[in-house]
């Protein structure tokens, strides 16, 4: 389903509800990874738009920028003339710089639907590699069936997995705990 299908949905029954805060938590752990704005700015007003808190990593940073940029409003009400609030002041109160990301894209700004994906792929194949690792499979065997089935390479499936493993290990280990 594509992103305008999916903000277009109402908030109805609690499957969709559960999609919903699904896409607004993965859409929150990938501006935690990255940095997007553009990100963050999507989960803010889809959990806007559908009713629903949006999460705590999203929500303070907005609320962070709300106030530099209010306290600039502020400044410049109160008769402060050197005040400005441009495109470069709210590009630097929001820490994305105009500087250029290593894809020659304007950081945080562009490529949101490529990063997302790629980030998307990123999960997916830890996720694979970590459940064919926990049913038994060697770690040599487990990048190659990713390799196979996703399409990935092996040494790109393994960067991948390591990056996430630790995530995964601490996981389990907390359901683990509430299981007992």
């Amino acid at each position: 389903m594509m992103w305008a299908e999916r903000a277009d949905q109402k908030p109805e029954g609690n499957i969709r509800r559960s999609v919903m805060r699904g896409d607004l938590n993965a859409l929150s752990s990938f501006f935690e990874e990255t940095g997007n704005s553009a990100a963050a700015w999507l989960c803010w007003h889809l959990a806007q738009k559908w009713q629903m808190p949006a999460p705590a990593a999203v929500a303070d940073e907005i609320n962070r920028f709300a106030g530099q940029i209010a306290a600039l409003a502020i400044e410049a009400l109160d008769g402060n003339a050197r005040t400005v609030i441009d495109g470069d002041a709210v590009a630097a109160l929001w820490a994305v710089s105009p500087g250029r990301a290593k894809d020659g894209t304007r950081r945080g700004s562009t490529g949101l639907a490529e990063q997302l994906r790629i980030w998307d792929r990123d999960i997916a194949v830890a996720i694979r590699v970590h459940e064919l690792r926990s049913a038994g499979a060697t770690k040599e065997a487990a990048l190659e069936t990713v390799n196979e089935e996703m399409g990935v390479g092996v040494h790109n499936a393994d960067r991948i997995a390591k990056k996430y493993r630790n995530e995964f290990l601490a996981a389990e280990a907390e359901a683990k705990e509430e299981d007992r």
